[in-house]
């Protein structure tokens, strides 16, 4: 012991398995280049690994090798991952995977940015095919060498998981991605290794067999023969004086007690070197059976040898085996403090001379054999509670190393390394403190990497300890099946594919199940939530279904009780009452019902705020914002936009942080500051045009259209020249034909499309009556046409897809139109009559004021002020521009005022700070100040007693005839 070995003693050639070494020799040497695929399974330590080095020494110089790609490593447990891997072993200069690597940090950038799912989901696809193309280019060069290790680890959901939700794991799961990628390699040779049930083996095998040109072979590795185990001692023999002194009884006991199984025959080796007897390991010669009783006396006695060497070993062994993501100076210097960094790592490197221990190459983390990691479980840590506290430690000290990283990779590396010592301390702890928000906040990223490497480090724990009723007790099975289908139907959320979220979220609800069935809160809650987002994005139910849904869901939640202020599970209600909430604003805000998702919105930022979960409340906040904006409330507006902003700027999410930027920008320009407006969409739009972003760059085109189209109006008091105003409509035009060109085409969003011709419409018609005004008759009538074309084409959208508020706005847009064009006034009437048919009566203001009605679309008040808005200027045209009798005039003016009453009343139910509610009132005591003092006077007692009759609040509009009419009000705070 005191003679140090640098290196563990090992032959130069594996010993025997002359058929596998056979098989690889022609898979190399294949003179028609084919695919060959070589499947070897067998118990832990029987050779395994050793015949995936031998293929090395085996291979041509010519022939291009990867590393071997060691599944124990979760790096590997996800598409990206196991693509780098064999990127990086083939190609370290990056000269061939050229276009791959491009393709993989663009998506990461952009991922990263926060650029949605579903423009990344066919990135990261362009980025698979980049791989490919890149490797069968390389192939054509040169054959190529593939090594898998330990695909026993693969993972993959459970039966009852797979079977309710039927998802689809191509894509996403690495073992889907194994299975179609490694028989389209050509000039291939790929060796993979794992022990039984080998997971990939009998898919593997039948994919291949459908391949011409493609070779698939199956291994079933045994223990080395007595005549093989007595060659290896022979071999072994000239490297060390104390081998070549075993007896050849000894070593035939050897053999049979280690049934040759290599792992344990250097292990008896590695113990005599270090100074043990040989013939103390076994029990007297006489009469020895083979039993399984008389293998776990000799594995507890090898077990125990080892851990009766000299201290520093001894202490080496134990925190190697407790340290299975590797042990490394650092966290050997954090477990043992009082040694320091040079002795941590001479310690380490003193155990390279044990065959058991393992190093990664470029890591500097030592490892144990996996044979060896289950000797000590079954006879060293059998008692876990005696060694909660390293392993509490080493979570520390991860949770320390996830704080100091920036770099993204290690942070993933770091989450899952964590978890894994996280779980063994308290599975039920782990799992909704750690697990849970890291894996949601994964598939909310679209970090696929990162979720499938949470994923399978948990199933592989529920694997490895699925008959320890410690572990089933804390976290049972069922608990993770039901958060494991809920999650699926978040991923596909989160990927943008909404039909199928929904599918599998119905799959779920309607399964007989068990599991399934239960009536958990926080599983339904999810459940229902999940379903129902995916529900209000397909249009596949109607919205009050959808509702009942969410309320159910807000119901489950709200009942819920912690246990304990500290119950992890708190985290993950609030999130998701948070998501329901923000939802039903949604739902709210698509129908015009502002001051309900507002409501909405504000209990869910409460929700937000408690958990502190930054990145939904910033998603939130923003939805507020723009909500606030169109009621004209600025400062409310201005607030939540500001701090969705400074969120998304912390977070560094720069596509999020484009929206807020848009949605700040046409809250100015709703709010009559357009020019404010238009910067600050000129802003998102250059975030997005950076990102690539189609979606965001309509969205910015759209907004800047609208905002160029606002500051256009300001001709009316005289700010801009004729020129300019021109330059604006043209720039407006452009932005607006640039966003029909995306959601007429690369992003399916009716809602966009309609938007994008509505406003076009609506600023050929702005541009027409302009052009009108300066006589421009003829170039006018070309405006209104192109006006009437788009408004058309939105009315079309809206009615093909149900979008009744949006088919309204539209037709009042065309009234508008028609009439500014001085065509027959049956054309105007006509479009003004659909708007009317699609109001519902509940919202007419009537003699005994406005119905109370509970959760109201606001926006139909919009519409109503609108149209009457309309109805009250044509009556005036006639009044003042038509030669009528007096008595005809009065009568126009009477109408004229009551209908500018109702546009006033509806206006200002809408919100008391709507802009159109000025705009309406400015233009009203335009058009009246024009009439006579005497007739106004009347016309203002007209609209007085209106007010009365009605019960609503004129004051706002008097005020203002009473400034024309010099009229002192007899309330001093009227002044």
């Amino acid at each position: 012991m005191e003679q140090l070995r640098p290196f563990a003693i090992r032959t130069k050639r594996v010993v025997g398995r002359a058929v596998e070494i056979e098989a690889i020799k022609k898979a190399l040497a294949d003179p028609r280049k084919r695919t060959h695929i070589l499947y070897f399974t067998g118990p832990g330590g029987i050779g395994k690994t050793r015949l995936l080095e031998e293929s090395e020494r085996l291979a041509p110089q010519t022939l291009l090798r990867s590393g071997i790609i060691d599944l124990y490593h979760s790096e590997s447990h996800s598409i990206a991952g196991l693509q780098a891997a064999i990127a990086q072993g083939l190609d370290p200069e990056k000269k061939y995977f050229q276009a791959y690597w491009k393709a993989r940090q663009a998506f990461e950038e952009r991922r990263a940015a926060g650029v949605a799912a579903k423009s990344l989901q066919q990135e990261e696809q362009e980025a698979h095919r980049c791989f490919l193309t890149d490797y069968n280019r390389l192939a054509s060069q040169y054959r190529i060498l593939l090594r898998f290790d330990t695909t026993e680890l693969i993972q993959h959901e459970s039966d009852p998981v797979q079977q309710v939700c039927k998802i689809e794991m191509e894509g996403v799961e690495m073992q889907a991605w194994l299975l179609k990628t490694l028989p389209l390699l050509v000039n291939t040779v790929v060796l993979l290794a794992g022990r039984p049930p080998a997971p990939l083996h009998v898919e593997l095998e039948s994919q291949c067999d459908k391949i011409e040109n493609l070779i698939f072979q199956a291994f079933d590795l045994q223990g080395l023969t007595l005549e093989e185990s007595l060659k290896y001692f022979e071999m072994l023999a000239p490297l060390e004086p104390q081998i070549a002194e075993i007896p050849d009884d000894m070593r035939q006991r050897t053999w049979r007690y280690t049934k040759g199984h290599p792992i344990r025959l250097s292990l008896v080796i590695d113990l005599v070197l270090n100074g043990q007897q040989i013939a103390g390991l076994f029990p007297p010669s006489g009469g020895a059976s083979k039993s399984l009783a008389d293998q776990e006396e000799i594995d507890q006695k090898l077990i125990g040898e080892l851990m009766r060497l000299s201290s520093p070993v001894r202490g080496m062994l134990h925190y190697l085996s407790l340290a299975r993501k590797g042990l490394d100076a650092g966290l050997l210097h954090y477990l043992v403090p009082e040694w320091s960094g040079a002795q941590c790592q001479e310690n380490l490197e003193n155990m390279r001379r044990f065959t058991f221990v393992k190093t990664r190459p470029g890591t500097g983390q030592f490892f144990l054999h996996d044979e060896l990691y289950e000797l000590f479980d079954r006879f060293v840590l059998s008692e876990r509670q005696e060694y909660t506290a390293t392993r509490q430690k080493i979570a520390r000290y991860y949770e320390e190393q996830q704080h100091l990283s920036q770099d993204l990779e290690r942070q993933r590396a770091l989450k899952v390394s964590r978890l894994y010592y996280e779980l063994q301390v308290s599975p039920w702890e782990a799992f909704w403190r750690c697990y849970v928000p890291w894996d949601e906040q994964a598939v909310r990223a679209f970090d696929q990497a990162l979720d499938m490497r949470l994923r399978d480090e948990l199933l592989r724990f529920l694997k490895d300890n699925r008959e320890d009723p410690w572990v089933t007790r804390q976290l049972p099975r069922d608990v993770v099946d039901r958060d494991a289908a809920v999650r699926w139907v978040r991923r596909y959320l989160s990927r943008g594919e909404h039909q199928e979220a929904a599918k599998v979220g119905r799959r779920i609800l309607e399964s007989d199940q068990d599991a399934f069935q239960s009536h958990d809160p926080l599983y339904r809650g999810a459940l229902q939530t999940a379903y129902a987002e995916a529900l209000s994005y397909t249009g596949d139910e109607e919205e009050s279904a959808v509702l009942k849904i969410l309320d159910r869901a807000i119901q489950a939640l709200e009942k819920w009780e912690p246990e304990g202020e500290q119950d992890p599970r708190t985290w993950w209600q609030r999130r998701v009452l948070g998501r329901a909430y923000n939802d039903r604003g949604y739902l709210h805000r698509q129908a015009g019902r502002n001051s309900a998702a507002i409501r909405e919105y504000r209990k869910a930022i409460g929700y937000y705020r408690q958990a502190d979960i930054q990145d939904e409340m910033a998603d939130t906040l923003t939805n507020m914002g723009f909500v606030y904006a169109r009621w004209g409330r600025i400062t409310e507006a201005e607030v939540a936009l500001q701090d969705a902003i400074g969120i998304r700027k912390r977070l560094g999410q720069e596509f999020a942080l484009g929206l807020s930027y848009n949605s700040l920008g046409l809250m100015y320009a709703y709010n009559d500051f357009p020019l404010r407006g238009e910067r600050w969409c000129a802003k998102a739009l250059g975030i997005f045009t950076r990102l690539e972003q189609p979606r965001g760059i309509g969205l910015a085109q759209i907004a800047l259209g609208f905002a160029l189209r606002k500051r256009a109006e300001q001709w009316k008091v005289g700010t801009y020249t004729k020129d300019e105003v021109k330059e604006f409509f043209t720039q407006a035009i452009e932005h607006l034909k640039k966003a029909e060109t995306i959601f007429a085409g690369e992003v399916d969003e009716p809602l966009r499309l309609w938007e994008t011709y509505n406003e076009m419409g609506s600023t050929y018609c702005d541009w027409g009556w302009l052009l009108l005004r300066q006589g421009q008759n003829a170039e006018a009538q070309k405006k209104y046409d192109l006006a009437t074309e788009y408004l058309q084409k939105s009315v079309d959208v809206a009615e093909k897809h149900g979008l009744d508020l949006q088919a309204a706005d539209s037709y009042d847009d065309l009234s508008q139109v028609y009439a500014d064009r001085q065509s027959p006034e049956a054309e105007t009437e006509a479009w003004v009559n659909k708007v009317r048919e699609k109001i519902p009566e509940e919202y007419e203001l009537t003699t005994e004021g406005f119905s109370q009605k509970s959760d109201p679309a606001e926006e139909w008040w919009m519409m109503l002020g609108k149209l009457h808005l309309g109805y009250g200027v044509r009556a005036m045209k006639k009044a003042v521009e038509q030669e009528v009798s007096p008595e005809e005039k009065d009568r126009f003016l009477d109408k004229s005022v009551e209908h500018y009453a109702y546009a006033a009343a509806y206006l200002q139910k809408y919100s008391p700070s709507a802009p159109e509610l000025d705009r309406t009132l400015k233009s009203i005591r335009w058009r009246l100040k024009t009439v006579s003092p005497e007739r106004l006077e009347r016309l203002r007692r007209q609209m007085a007693d209106f007010a009365e009759n009605h019960q609503v609040n004129l004051d706002r509009l008097l005020n203002l005839l009473d400034i024309t009419l010099g009229i002192t009000p007899l309330n001093s705070k009227d002044l």
